[in-house]
């Protein structure tokens, strides 16, 4: 889905929790369980649509987030 993979955000966030501002921050993972039963089922191709989905629609629901995908089947925001 064009999300930048985890090591990426990993760093992002560590320079934004550096600075003495107190605010406070929520890390959400989110993965995807049995994908691979919807791969075998259906097709890579299939999970694959899910994936991009599923980044589609954490861009919508968390807008200004910063996400990531931090596994095969796992994202990060």
């Amino acid at each position: 889905p064009g999300l930048p993979a985890w090591p990426v955000s990993v760093r992002t966030l560590a320079g934004a929790t550096a600075g003495a501002d107190r605010r406070r921050y929520l890390v959400m993972m989110v993965d995807v369980d049995q994908l691979h039963v919807l791969n075998d089922t259906f097709g890579r191709q299939a999970g694959d649509d899910v994936l991009r989905r599923l980044g589609r629609l954490l861009r919508e629901k968390f807008p200004g987030a910063e996400l990531a995908r931090a596994a095969g089947d796992t994202f990060a925001a």
